[in-house]
């Protein structure tokens, strides 16, 4: 896998107080490079900080096409 490098995949939680987390993985030479965690609150206003601790209520993965 020497030379390569780009997406992996992604996962999208949903949690049990409506938030919805996405886990981006990227990759270099066969090996984890990057990982991105991009918390959303679904709620409105949308100005809460994602709590320590969650639960999942659901997740989704999207594998690399």
């Amino acid at each position: 896998m020497t030379g390569t490098k780009g997406y992996v995949g992604r996962i999208e939680i949903s949690t049990i107080d409506s938030f919805l987390i996405t886990v981006t993985l990227d990759q270099r030479d066969g090996k984890l490079s990057e990982l991105y965690v991009d918390p959303l609150d679904l709620c409105e206003p949308g100005e809460r900080l994602l709590p320590d601790r969650w639960q999942e209520q659901s997740h989704v993965v999207t594998p690399m096409q």
